[in-house]
């Protein structure tokens, strides 16, 4: 799982189910690097019944003033947007309406874009929300639409570059009506976790990617119920970092995250849909220097916690 302001959620490869809370991710690559463009300005949910192609839905009339972009008469399921209090529309992802801390979970304040890194957005689709903007001035103006199963686009209209004319970028999702399941008896996984870097050179800014997989001990556990799991079980993750001293004489290790106390931190980790721990390592950082490091991760899978033997990695 992901989380957007600590509040746990969904991403669309995670088999969100209409009861999700579902994080649609966009990312913006120039030139070879994620980069923030001049402006984000909507974000259009509509039902994928053309095999994700939005034609249906997008100005195509040539000549118009807004061709390729969202037909206005086209009846969107939901739409994300940053609106100030007086009622204008906010695009300039450096405002402060895009801040992460912006979204709630709740009903009234689940209609925004957020800006989660450089060149990375997100709305979140929430069940029960209403599109309006987190001023409840501006009062309720429709509920979210894409409330049961099925397929589903989000339409997200950008401006790349200052001068440059507004454009749409076309993604797809499903919400499916087996995500709630019951058993009779707990769930019992067995973890492991791999590091896939085991050397990595000074200088480099690059994430450390930790595979995981999971076995499941429980009696009556059947395939039907590993495919329903697959890809949605770790529901958070720290990292900590330590580097080996090889000086006898000092302690035995340099905390390169965190204290002794608490080493681990939620900054720069990232969980991906196949529960594939990121963590974005800094090797400029002024307290890293060349020798032997260990990283552990620590995560939640069906309210237990579990931490990652150290894994061993080497900066040249």
């Amino acid at each position: 799982m992901a989380s957007v302001n600590n509040i746990e959620v969904l991403r669309r490869h995670q088999r969100p189910s209409e009861s999700s809370k579902l994080l649609l991710d966009f990312y913006l690559i120039k030139d070879g690097a994620y980069a923030d463009p001049y402006q984000v300005c909507s974000v259009h949910i509509f039902p994928n019944t053309t095999n994700g192609d939005a034609d249906t839905y997008l100005d195509l009339v040539a000549g118009s003033s807004n061709y390729g972009l969202v037909n206005a008469s086209a009846a969107s399921l939901f739409e994300c947007r940053n609106i100030a209090g007086d009622g204008t529309l906010v695009i300039d992802p450096a405002n402060a309406k895009f801040n992460e801390s912006n979204y709630g979970g709740g009903v009234n304040d689940s209609s925004g874009i957020h800006k989660l890194g450089t060149g990375h957005f997100g709305a979140v689709l929430t069940p029960g929300a209403f599109y309006a903007d987190y001023d409840t001035a501006l009062g309720n103006v429709s509920g979210n639409g894409a409330s049961g199963s099925g397929k589903f686009m989000d339409i997200w209209t950008i401006v790349d570059s200052i001068g440059s004319t507004a454009r749409t970028y076309i993604n797809q999702f499903q919400l499916f009506s087996d995500g709630t399941f019951a058993v009779t008896e707990k769930i019992t996984v067995t973890p492991s976790t791999k590091l896939q870097q085991k050397y990595i050179q000074l200088g480099t800014k690059a994430n450390l990617v930790v595979k995981t997989d999971f076995s499941y001990d429980s009696p009556n556990m059947t395939g039907d119920i590993e495919n329903l799991l697959q890809g949605a079980l770790i529901g958070s993750a720290s990292g900590s970092i330590v580097k080996i001293n090889d000086d006898l004489r000092g302690a035995a290790v340099t905390h390169i995250t965190g204290t002794a106390v608490d080493s681990y931190t939620t900054a720069n980790i990232e969980v991906l849909s196949d529960d594939t721990i990121l963590y974005f390592f800094d090797t400029t950082a002024p307290a890293v220097t060349a020798g032997n490091y260990e990283l552990r991760v620590k995560y939640s899978v069906l309210g237990e916690t579990f931490v990652s033997p150290p894994m061993n990695l080497v900066i040249q």
